[in-house]
């Protein structure tokens, strides 16, 4: 195992506020690694180059793809790692066995019910094979990370020392997006499906643990049909979903801006830090990848960004009766 720590001065293009925006800083002078990581076998499958502006944005550079999978691994690892070993426990339906008063059942029922290994088999098959590598070299560089602290050395008191943090597989990450794919829609009814029970005459009875409603088959669900439904339970849903937010994206052209080019303010409504947190990166895989935006978590690539040629972002859409 080679780390070479490197100290040079890092010019950067920022994504301030998302935002595009041309920032230039300097190199951290803080406690977070900049320099090579690689696996410690002489392979270059797992190498990156990590460097880290003053404000602490990781920039990392390959040579393929499963080399930035693990750069951003190990730099998310680095800056949360309570964070995400957390979010694995919940999306593998393990609240229950790890995280005591905090954890749920109904959540564990639904997240096991729901990330079935035939549905994260199926997930992992549609992807392309540089994703699939990206994803491998993530859980690399987050087991690489963890490795090198140690998980009695974590300062986080949320997680110090905690038995549920442990190394990860690809398949723990294809729980966690399998749990983010639900946000917004099917999560926010984990407590109706996990205690869910078979009915009698127009569905007007079910289990003695949840409160039921009828509901005609030929009829829409309407909001107050879906409060009626979700009323009366005492799971907290911000223990796993957002459930509240939004979102909008404005572009300006030239002739807005006064400049030959044009900008996109992406405001996605995202945190910077808790259970959705957006995390700010640069790629660049040479002569192919030179890219920086913000992905959530467990996320090799990110969701919204840049690169030299075009910018984009994302917005939730309502339906409006």
């Amino acid at each position: 195992m080679s780390i070479n720590v490197l100290n040079r001065r890092v010019h950067t293009l920022t994504l301030l506020t998302m935002a595009v925006s041309l920032g230039l800083f300097g190199c951290s002078d803080n406690d977070n690694f900049n320099g090579n990581i690689d696996d410690g076998t002489g392979d270059s499958t797992y190498a990156a180059d990590i460097q880290r502006t003053e404000f602490g944005i990781p920039h990392i550079t390959a040579k393929n793809y499963k080399g930035l999978g693990y750069g951003v691994g190990y730099a998310f690892a680095e800056d949360n790692i309570c964070s995400l070993a957390r979010e694995i426990v919940i999306a593998k339906g393990e609240s229950m066995r790890y995280l005591g008063a905090e954890g749920n059942e109904n959540s564990d029922v639904f997240y096991t019910w729901y990330n079935s290994p035939e549905r994260r088999s199926g997930f992992l098959g549609a992807q392309d094979p540089e994703v699939i590598d990206a994803v491998k070299g993530y859980a690399a560089g987050y087991n690489r990370y963890l490795r090198d602290k140690g998980v009695k050395n974590i300062e986080d008191p949320a997680c110090a020392s905690a038995e549920w943090v442990r190394e990860i597989t690809t398949d723990d990450l294809l729980a966690l997006y399998g749990k983010a794919n639900l946000r917004g829609g099917l999560s926010n009814f984990v407590t109706p499906i996990a205690t869910a029970a078979p009915t009698v005459e127009k569905g007007i009875m079910g289990s003695s643990r949840m409160r039921t409603l009828s509901i005609e088959p030929e009829n829409d669900l309407t909001s107050e049909s879906a409060a009626d439904l979700s009323s009366g339970f005492d799971f907290d849903m911000t223990t796993i979903n957002v459930t509240d937010g939004g979102s909008n994206a404005y572009a300006f052209g030239s002739e807005v801006t006064g400049t030959k080019s044009g900008i996109l303010y992406g405001n996605p409504h995202e945190p910077w830090d808790g259970l959705q947190r957006f995390y700010e990166f640069h790629l660049t895989l040479p002569g192919k990848l030179d890219v920086m935006g913000a992905g959530q978590q467990g996320q090799p690539f990110p969701n919204i960004g840049f690169n030299k040629d075009v910018a984009w972002s994302h917005t939730v859409s309502k339906h409006l009766e």
